[in-house]
């Protein structure tokens, strides 16, 4: 579910819904929750919660874009 996290963090989606969606879809389903502000129950109910921060990259250096990484 791609930027769902934003969109229940900005209430366009109901946390509640998406909750129980989620445990809809059943222990034998891998579902994976995308976007930045993942609420504290969102967080609570998974098994793997990831935050990626970018700390240095060589394009803030002048770097071009390289094939296989950036695009």
């Amino acid at each position: 579910m791609d930027e769902i996290c934003v969109a229940v963090a900005k209430h366009l989606l109901d946390e509640l819904e998406v909750i129980e969606a989620v445990r809809k879809a059943g222990a034998d389903t891998i579902v994976v929750l995308t976007g930045r502000g993942a609420t504290e129950a969102l967080m609570d109910m998974a098994d793997t919660v990831t935050s990626m921060n970018c700390v240095k990259h060589g394009m803030r250096q002048g770097w071009a874009a390289q094939k296989g990484a950036e695009f």
